[in-house]
C-alpha cells in the first residue's frame, strides 16, 4: 500500500511538470520573435508610405522636396508649404521683374483659393504670384493675359512679402496645350545673390549665363573671383560704391518688405561700408536691410 501511495505521488508530481507554463527563457524568446515581426511590419509600412508620397511627385515631375528651393537665390524669404502643388487658373496680369523673373498673377479657380493668404487679397487682388524664374527662359514659355493655365510648382510663403507663390514652377500647360517642364535640373543662381545680381550670377545647366524673361543676359559681378561671397562683390563701374553685395545705380533704393517707395529694392542684408547714399543702414552698423 505505501508502495503504491508512493507510486501515485510521484505520477501526479510528473502531470504537473508536464502541464505548467512556459519558461522565463521561452517567454524572452517568444517577446523578441513578436518585436522581430512588429519590427518588419512597420518598415513594410513606412516602405508603402514612401512609395505612396513618390508616386504624386514622378506622376507630375516634381523634384524631391529637398531640391525644391535650388537655384533660387535668397532661399531663406521663402517657406515651403508644398514642394508639388497642381493648380489651374487664368492669367490676370504679367508682370517683368528686375531680377529676370517674371510675376504672373493667376486666378485660381475656386477649389485652389484656399491657398491664398491676406496679402494676395490686399496687394495682389485675389490672385496667386507665380514666378518663371531666369533659369526657366526657354523652357516654360511666357503667358499672356486672359490664358489658361495648367502648373506644377512648389507652393511657398514669401515671408518677405506676406503673400503666397507658386515659386518656383515646375510645368506649365497652356490652354490645353502641350506640358512644358522646368526645374533645378536647368541651373539656377546661389543662394547669397539678391534681385539686383540674380541674372549675373545664374547660370544654366550648360554653365552658360541666364537669360532673364525681359531678354537680358547680364555679366557676372565684376569682382566676383574675388570678393569672399564667392561671386557678389561690390565695386566696378556698374555698381553703387560702398555696397556689396552690387547695387546698380538707380534714383533711390529702399528695403524690401518696409515703407519705402523704391523704385528699387534691396530684398535681403546688404553690406554698407561707404557713405550709404541710399540710406540703408539707418542704425549704422554697417549692414542695411538686415530686419
Amino acid at each position: 500500500m505505501s508502495s503504491c501511495g508512493s507510486g501515485a505521488s510521484s505520477g501526479s508530481g510528473s502531470t504537473r511538470a508536464a502541464g505548467s507554463g512556459p519558461t522565463r527563457a521561452q517567454h524572452q524568446a517568444a517577446k523578441r520573435a513578436r518585436e522581430r515581426r512588429e519590427r518588419r511590419a512597420h518598415v513594410r509600412a513606412h516602405t508603402r508610405r514612401r512609395a505612396t508620397r513618390r508616386r504624386p511627385l514622378a506622376a507630375l515631375r516634381c523634384p524631391t522636396p529637398g531640391r525644391a528651393l535650388s537655384g533660387v537665390y535668397h532661399p531663406e524669404r521663402l517657406v515651403v508649404r508644398d514642394a508639388c502643388r497642381k493648380i489651374t487658373g487664368t492669367v490676370d496680369d504679367v508682370r517683368d521683374k528686375e531680377d529676370g523673373d517674371i510675376h504672373i498673377l493667376v486666378r485660381l479657380d475656386p477649389q485652389y483659393r484656399s491657398m491664398l493668404i491676406s496679402n494676395n487679397y490686399s496687394i495682389q487682388h485675389g490672385d496667386l504670384v507665380v514666378e518663371f524664374m531666369p533659369r526657366d527662359y526657354g523652357h516654360l514659355p511666357r503667358p499672356s493675359i486672359g490664358d489658361r493655365l495648367t502648373l506644377v510648382g512648389a507652393y511657398v510663403n514669401d515671408t518677405e512679402h506676406g503673400w503666397t507663390e507658386l515659386h518656383p514652377v515646375w510645368s506649365v500647360s497652356i490652354n490645353g496645350g502641350s506640358t512644358h517642364q522646368s526645374g533645378p535640373q536647368f541651373g539656377g543662381g546661389p543662394a547669397f545673390a539678391t534681385s539686383s545680381i540674380a541674372i549675373a550670377t545664374c547660370q544654366t545647366n550648360t554653365g552658360a549665363r541666364c537669360t532673364g524673361y525681359n531678354g537680358h543676359i547680364a555679366s557676372p559681378p565684376s569682382d566676383e573671383s574675388a570678393d569672399e561671397g564667392g561671386g557678389h562683390g561690390a565695386s566696378g563701374s556698374n555698381c553703387t560704391p560702398g555696397y556689396s553685395p552690387c547695387l546698380a545705380p538707380a534714383s533711390d533704393y529702399d528695403c524690401a518688405g518696409g515703407g519705402g517707395d523704391g523704385p528699387k529694392y534691396v530684398q535681403g542684408p546688404v553690406r554698407v561700408s561707404g557713405s550709404d547714399p541710399y540710406g540703408l543702414d539707418s542704425d549704422g552698423d554697417g549692414v542695411g536691410c538686415s530686419s
